[in-house]
């Protein structure tokens, strides 16, 4: 009976220990996964592309007559604005011809009226046939030179005038002196057959633009007044935002892209000609979109599909994508807000398996 009753004994706790090995174990196979919740939130299509900063607009500045460069009043760096007076060019000579052109002008003014006067007294005693046709011939033809006299010197004083003002080099637009070519003193050589020697070089960047290139495949997606997302190495963190201006008509048949223009206002001058710009078109976005992880997504021949956990188990959901950007991607069908799914540790997880969520 004792050994009965040992016997009983050992095989109870024969079944304990193994039903609590089988519990143990069955907690062991929960597979520990990470989730995250199907959340809203905005989502972009993007082309990347990037170029170097350049001036919305630039101009060699020269001067429109020869001679020696008296002033220079800006060096490189500095900001002008439109119209301001940059330079100008010895003109002493010019206001002395000038003055000698208004002189003669008075006086031939003066001698036109006389003779102007003579003219209209000899024809009138012409067609009253008091005077000869050569005395007649003769008025006409001083009064016709001396009108002729005045309108040359009227012409030469407009030249001067008009030479004397080009003297003085002004600012086209409000910019920044880029680089100056020449120093005060030097001798700016020219004529009317060719321009005369580089003084400024002139840039506007209160507008600035960067012309990227953007692959074949990614050209029908584009279009003029697209928003862009610029950033540079020099603003760490910042973005400064531009628009499509310009989409080039041709692929270049060597490397397969085209060139599009973005434009961005620069009222700070924080971008500077010639920084690396890094840029995002933004073709399509989202602002109240179903969006995932890409993590989450598995392939499964030509569909795509997410682990959903719900009561501690894992269901198959299929699932059909929309926008991706950055890790992130936009549920269409197949997903509601709220929801988890696994992120990480889905590979090898099967329909109704019991895992463990890891926080």
């Amino acid at each position: 009976m004792k050994k009965l009753t040992f016997l009983v004994f050992i095989l109870s706790l024969s079944f304990a220990f193994g039903f609590k090995k089988e519990k143990e174990k069955a907690e062991v196979m929960k597979v520990p996964v990470e989730v995250e919740k199907v959340k809203r939130g905005k989502i972009r299509k993007t082309i990347d592309t990037y170029g170097n900063v350049l001036p919305s607009k630039r101009v060699i500045i020269y001067s429109k007559v020869p001679g020696i460069l008296e002033k220079l009043y800006f060096n490189e760096g500095d900001r002008v604005k439109k119209g301001q007076l940059l330079a100008e060019i010895e003109h002493k000579e010019l206001e002395l011809n000038i003055k000698s052109l208004k002189a003669s002008l008075k006086m031939a003014e003066i001698e036109l009226e006389r003779v102007k006067k003579d003219f209209e007294r000899i024809s009138y005693l012409y067609k009253e046939k008091v005077v000869s046709s050569q005395m007649y011939d003769n008025a006409k033809a001083g009064y016709e030179a001396t009108k002729a006299k005045v309108e040359s010197i009227k012409a030469n004083l407009s030249i001067a005038e008009r030479k004397l003002k080009d003297s003085y080099i002004r600012a086209p637009f409000s910019g920044i002196i880029e680089k100056k070519f020449v120093d005060e003193g030097e001798m700016i050589t020219g004529s009317s057959m060719m321009k005369t020697s580089p003084i400024y070089s002139l840039i506007k960047v209160d507008k600035v633009k960067v012309i990227g290139e953007v692959a074949e495949k990614d050209f029908p997606f584009l279009k003029k007044g697209m928003k862009v997302l610029i950033k540079v190495d020099a603003y760490p963190g910042k973005i400064f935002k531009g628009k499509v201006t310009e989409i080039s008509p041709s692929i270049d048949p060597l490397s397969r892209t085209g060139k599009v223009k973005v434009e961005i206002n620069n009222p700070q001058y924080k971008l500077k000609v010639g920084m690396f710009a890094r840029m995002k078109i933004i073709v399509k976005e989202r602002k109240n979109a179903l969006i995932i992880s890409d993590k989450s997504i598995f392939k499964e021949d030509s569909k795509f599909f997410v682990w959903v956990v719900k009561n501690g188990k894992v269901s198959k959901r299929y699932v059909e994508k929309g926008i991706e950007e950055e890790g992130k991607v936009e549920i269409l069908s197949g997903l509601k807000e709220g929801e988890e799914v696994v992120i990480e540790g889905g590979i090898g997880l099967k329909e109704g398996m019991e895992v463990e969520v890891r926080k």
